[in-house]
């Protein structure tokens, strides 16, 4: 009757078969209250029954009704385990059932399921139902029920309904069914509550939806639309704002596809679904703003590098040019220095050669003791002209007064108050008085340096 697919280690147990019925004639005769009753329930039944029993680790069919035996095409007159291999063929053309068998068995279960099997070279199919009760733990009461196809195609379009619903309520999703020729748009209470909508609030045409685009969206997904009822495109999706109850717009991500058309090809039927996007265009638009931030940031940052590296730039080349101008100065006093200790030289061969004659010719001509005194202080400020210690003794002088100078040279020289007060022709106190002043503007206040030690020092 059934294309046979597969193999099975399902056999009959003639040797058992007495014990399975009167296992089960036991079992049911506790609440039916007779032995009798059950053979007539069970051979009677109108329901194909058959009893399977688990031996060890196999399985097998004991026995099966009056309405099995039909089921199965069996001489109707006989029910005998010698004629049963057709109902052993009618269950291994079925791994399907015969792992729902091996399942009750191993699961202490019993339930049930539908399925549509394809009769031998031809288009028709069969339906049956099967039912399974465990009435011991090895032994089990199968029920085999014919049914119309049309009743298994009602099973699983509700199935397939139960799993949209699923489908939709785990994804948020609200659905729409479209009748393009009328215009007439099915919704689910979804589709309102998202706009805060009670369902029976919303007219239920297409024209609703339009009225509800955003202004900024409504050519762009109209025009998407247009493309997929052409053809243009094999579904339709697009990211728009939608006006809710409240004047608020939403952001929703709308879905379709054409699921029928008339003759001609015109499209007669879309379905679809819409989500509330809202939240995350919040987060997009909140990371397009952060990132304009660290953008605007990263220039500014960029900006003030770059401005800084200017201005390093511009400090270099003026240190460069300050370094030039530094080197230019250096060669000049260079220069300097060079002619200095040339017109020194040259100064004190003229001294050496011009003025000291004649401080000598004076000095022999004109001898006393105080020409002597002021010949040697001439003639030892004549020779530190010309050499480096005049330079010394010009930055020392530089803070004191003539008369502090003459008094400052005359200590240099080794003279006394009282010789520099007689030479001088002031008192002790003044000359006291200057030597005062210029220890201290010569920072020498506090110390126990020497006058004398000091200048010669230099």
């Amino acid at each position: 009757m059934f294309k046979k697919n597969v193999d099975t280690t399902l056999q009959a147990d003639p040797e058992n078969r007495n014990n399975a019925i009167v296992q089960s004639e036991k079992l049911f005769s506790i609440s039916i209250g007779s032995e009798e009753l059950f053979r007539k329930m069970f051979f009677s039944s109108p329901t194909p029954a058959f009893l399977f029993k688990k031996i060890g680790g196999n399985i097998a069919l004991a026995d099966c009704s009056m309405a099995a035996v039909s089921l199965i095409t069996l001489n109707k007159t006989s029910s005998c385990l010698s004629d049963m291999e057709p109902a052993i063929d009618f269950f291994t053309d079925k791994p399907e059932i015969l792992s729902d068998i091996s399942r009750c068995f191993s699961e202490n279960a019993s339930f049930a399921r539908e399925l549509a099997y394809k009769h031998n070279d031809s288009d028709q199919y069969s339906c049956f139902r099967f039912s399974y009760t465990l009435l011991k733990t090895n032994l089990l009461l199968v029920y085999v029920e014919e049914i119309s196809e049309k009743s298994l195609v009602i099973s699983a379009l509700r199935e397939k309904h139960e799993r949209l619903e699923l489908a939709l309520h785990v994804t948020d999703s609200a659905l729409w069914d479209w009748n393009i020729a009328s215009g007439e748009l099915l919704i689910n209470d979804k589709w309102a509550t998202m706009l805060n909508y009670h369902p029976h609030e919303i007219k239920k045409h297409i024209v609703t939806w339009e009225k509800m685009l955003h202004p900024e969206d409504n050519f762009r997904v109209i025009e998407s639309l247009r493309l997929h009822l052409k053809g243009q495109s094999d579904s339709y999706q697009d990211e728009h704002r939608l006006l809710n109850k409240n004047g608020d717009w939403i952001w929703v991500l709308d879905t379709g596809k054409i699921t029928a058309r008339d003759p001609n090809g015109y499209p007669t039927r879309a379905i679809g679904t819409k989500i509330d996007i809202s939240k995350r265009k919040e987060m997009e638009q909140a990371l397009h703003l952060h990132n304009h931030n660290l953008t605007r940031q990263v220039k500014e940052k960029t900006g003030e590098l770059i401005y800084q590296e200017l201005l390093l730039r511009k400090n270099a080349r003026k240190a460069k040019k300050q370094s030039h101008e530094i080197e230019k100065l250096n060669n000049a006093l260079n220069k300097i220095i060079k002619n200095t200790d040339k017109i020194e030289k040259n100064v004190k061969s003229n001294i050496n050669e011009i003025v000291i004659p004649y401080l000598d010719t004076i000095e022999n001509t004109c001898p006393g003791d105080g020409q002597g005194i002021y010949i040697d202080i001439l003639r030892s400020n004549l020779s530190n002209i010309a050499s480096p210690i005049s330079r010394k003794l010009n930055s020392l002088h530089q803070n004191l007064t003539p008369t502090e100078i003459r008094v400052s040279d005359f200590i240099r020289h080794g003279k006394s108050t009282k010789q520099i007060s007689d030479l001088m022709y002031i008192s002790t106190k003044t000359v006291k008085t200057h030597r005062r002043n210029i220890r201290k503007k010569l920072g020498l206040n506090g110390k126990k340096t020497n006058l004398i030690s000091y200048f010669r020092s230099i």
